[in-house]
């Protein structure tokens, strides 16, 4: 039986990088974790090696890196966060120094883990990976930026890009707290026009198995896109969720003009969780065709938007008497609802 192989996830404590984690140990590799804060799961706890530290401190990521096999990067600053010029100096510039990291101890293996906002709103779907980046806002862009930073080391390291649509699963809160908040007490529940929209998800554990492949297999410098292969429309799937977890909560529509109009206002005041992408994004087609993973990577999702929905909104039930001490990223906290408890109350 040969040596077991080391993973050092960044951005480990956070909603997907604990997803990582056990699909990772599950597979029988040995994990570390470079994160700020340690991971605070019983599913992990003495399980990973857990390092305090930034990705853009070259040194703590060069002790981090001593050692790994390979290298999951997930650390990264997302949309709700409003981080500002933390975008660019979290999301690019601390990749190029964890990619720095990684060359200087001989790691064999990279995975970035990117975002479908690099596309920015699609002019057709579905998208591929020959589809071309359009990103928009301050992390779309950062992301695409992250992206160009990975392609000037892939003569250096056997790196991967792995772009997934929006993640679901357990412990996930940030925005998705606002609907599942909703749904439990049955409240009307508002979509961006009439939710005819194609819109897929994905699985933190498929995703995760994802990454896991690209470990795996042999697929240096390519790039892949992940999603969910079972999904229909906003509402469709909004509807089926919501039967699925008993609710009585029903969908209305609000005109996209008046809603983005809102929506952007509101932003801009900084009383509102959402951020352009959101509003911007969630009425269009926006799906992955994912026929390269399953080629290459032997990859298959396992979850349909319906089941992941459900799932994440049970853990959000048996878990919400303890979210107040959450620790983590901003997609494991509760958002400031700011005008939005108004419209609750309201609703």
């Amino acid at each position: 039986m040969g040596k077991q192989k080391t993973v050092l996830i960044t951005g480990g404590s956070g909603f997907f990088g604990l997803h990582l984690c056990k699909c990772m140990l599950d597979a029988g590799w040995e994990v570390k974790i470079l994160d700020l804060v340690p991971p605070n799961d019983p599913a992990v706890d003495g399980r990973v090696a857990w390092i305090r530290g930034d990705i853009r401190d070259p040194r703590m990521c060069i002790d981090a890196c001593t050692g790994a096999d390979a290298v999951i990067h997930n650390a990264a600053v997302v949309p709700i966060s409003r981080s500002g010029t933390g975008f660019l100096s979290i999301n690019v510039d601390g990749t190029r120094t964890v990619l720095d990291a990684c060359c200087s101890t001989g790691v064999s293996k990279v995975v970035f883990i990117s975002s479908s906002s690099v596309y920015g709103i699609p002019d057709q779907v579905p998208i591929t990976e020959k589809t071309p980046l359009n990103a928009f806002g301050d992390y779309g862009k950062s992301k695409a930026q992250a992206e160009t930073v990975c392609n000037k080391y892939k003569d250096r390291l056997d790196l991967t890009i792995i772009r997934p649509r929006t993640i679901l699963g357990t412990g996930r809160l940030g925005i998705l707290q606002i609907l599942f908040e909703w749904v439990k007490e049955n409240r009307r529940f508002y979509v961006i026009g009439k939710g005819a929209n194609r819109y897929q998800l994905v699985s933190a554990p498929d995703l995760a198995m994802a990454c896991r492949l690209a470990l795996e297999k042999p697929c240096r410098g390519e790039d892949f896109n992940i999603g969910a292969a079972d999904f229909t429309t906003l509402k469709g799937d909004l509807d089926g969720f919501i039967a699925a977890v008993g609710s009585r909560t029903r969908i209305f529509s609000i005109p996209p003009k008046l809603a983005r109009t809102t929506l952007r206002i509101l932003d801009m005041l900084r009383i509102s969780p959402f951020v352009d992408y959101h509003y911007k994004i969630l009425n269009q087609d926006v799906w992955f065709d994912t026929t390269k993973a399953q080629k290459m990577l032997g990859w298959r999702a396992s979850h349909s938007n319906i089941s992941m929905l459900a799932d994440a909104y049970r853990w959000y039930r048996d878990h919400e008497h303890e979210l107040g001490s959450q620790v983590g990223t901003t997609h494991r906290k509760k958002v400031k609802l700011g005008i939005i408890k108004l419209v609750k109350m309201l609703s």
